[in-house]
C-alpha cells in the first residue's frame, strides 16, 4: 500500500496491522466535524453536546482587580477568607474513544471484504484523523475478550491499539467462538473508559441490540457525544436473485433457494424494519446512525458525514 492509497486495497476476510497503520495517510482527508445536514437525513434533528474546543479549568489563585467576578471560587474564598478566582485555559484536545466489534457475528461478507475488516478500516481512519487533530485517542475492541486502552495523544499508543485490533481480527478465522459477550455487557465496560466530554464512536452491526443496550447508551450519552456506525453486508439487506446459493459460517454449510419473490421481499422488509427501529431508538438519544456497507469505501462514507468542506469543494457549491 502506498502513501496515496485509500481503503480500496482492504479486501478479503482479514486485515494486517501494516494496512491499518498505512491508513494514517488517507485519514488526513478526514476531519471529524459532524455535517449536521447529512446526519439529520438519517436520524432527524441532531444535537451535539460538544461545542468546539471550549476551555479547561487550570488553577485557582488570589483574586486580582480586573478578574471576572463570575469566576470567583466561593468555596476557596470561604475557607481562606480571601477572594480567589478560577483560571481557565483553552482546551486544545479532546478524548475520542472508538469501540469496535470484532465478535464472531462480524466474520461475514459477500462483497469486497468481511464486516470485521470494514470495521477495522473505519476504526483506523477515525483514530488517525483524531490524532492528526491533536486529540487523545482511546479504544475498546470486543472479540473473544474485551481489550481497552485509555485515551492518549501519542502515535505509539495508537499503533499499539491497531496491533490489538489486527490480532483480534485475524483470530476470527481460527478461534471457535461458542459464546460471545453481549453488546450490552460491552457497553457497560465501555462506559468505564469514557470520560465526560468524550466523543465516542461505536462500530458494530448491532445484531444483538436490545433494551439493555439502549439503557447503557443512555447513560453514556448523558456525558458524551456518541456516533453509531452500523456495518452491514448487502446480502443481509437483500437476498440475491432467484437461484440456489451455498453459504457457510465457517463450520456448517447449507443451501438457500431464493426463487420465491415474496420471500425475497419479506426478507428485505424485515431487515429495513430492524434498521429503522434501531435508528429511531438511537435518535431518541440524539445519536446519529451511519450505515456502512462492505461494498462501500469507508473513507468516502465518513467524509460524507464528517467533512462537509470536501463536498463543497468537490461539487463547487455549498452542500
Amino acid at each position: 500500500m502506498t502513501k496515496n492509497a485509500d481503503t480500496s486495497t482492504l479486501l478479503g476476510s482479514t486485515v494486517a496491522w501494516s494496512q491499518l497503520a498505512q491508513l494514517r495517510f488517507a485519514a488526513r482527508q478526514l476531519k471529524l466535524t459532524p455535517n449536521r445536514k447529512h446526519l439529520s437525513q438519517l436520524t432527524g434533528p441532531y444535537r451535539t453536546r460538544i461545542r468546539g474546543r471550549g476551555i479547561d479549568f487550570s488553577e485557582v489563585r488570589s483574586y486580582q482587580p480586573g478578574d471576572d467576578v463570575r469566576h470567583i471560587d466561593w468555596r476557596v474564598t470561604a475557607r481562606s477568607n480571601q477572594p480567589h478566582t478560577k483560571l481557565f485555559s483553552e482546551e486544545r484536545e479532546r478524548n475520542v474513544v472508538i469501540f469496535t466489534d470484532q465478535r464472531s457475528n462480524m466474520a461475514f461478507g459477500s462483497k469486497r471484504c468481511f464486516k470485521s475488516v470494514l470495521a477495522c478500516a473505519a476504526h483506523s481512519l477515525i483514530a488517525w484523523s483524531a490524532l492528526h487533530s491533536n486529540d487523545r485517542v482511546g479504544s475498546m475492541i470486543a472479540s473473544q475478550q474485551l481489550h481497552s486502552l485509555k485515551a492518549k495523544r501519542n502515535q505509539k499508543t495508537l499503533l499499539r491499539s491497531l496491533q490489538q485490533l489486527a490480532d483480534s481480527n485475524q483470530q476470527l478465522g481460527h478461534d471457535n467462538f461458542d459464546t460471545i459477550t453481549p453488546l450490552s455487557q460491552c457497553l457497560v465496560e465501555l462506559q468505564q473508559i469514557c470520560k465526560p466530554g468524550s466523543t465516542v464512536f461505536i462500530i458494530s452491526d448491532f445484531h444483538d441490540f436490545d433494551e439493555q443496550c439502549f439503557q447503557q447508551l443512555y447513560r453514556i450519552s448523558r456525558h458524551c457525544e456518541l456516533h453509531a456506525i452500523q456495518i452491514y453486508d448487502p446480502l443481509e439487506e437483500q437476498l440475491p436473485s432467484a437461484g440456489n446459493y451455498r453459504i457457510s459460517d465457517g463450520k456448517q454449510h447449507t443451501t438457500i433457494n431464493t426463487a420465491n419473490p415474496r420471500l425475497r421481499e419479506q426478507y428485505r422488509e424485515d431487515y429495513l424494519d430492524r434498521r429503522q427501529q434501531l435508528s429511531e431508538r438511537l435518535a431518541s438519544l440524539h445519536i446519529p446512525l451511519m450505515p456502512l456497507s462492505t461494498e462501500q469505501s469507508p473513507l468516502a462514507t465518513l467524509q460524507y458525514y464528517f467533512t462537509p468542506q470536501l463536498l463543497t469543494h468537490r461539487h463547487g457549491r455549498r452542500s
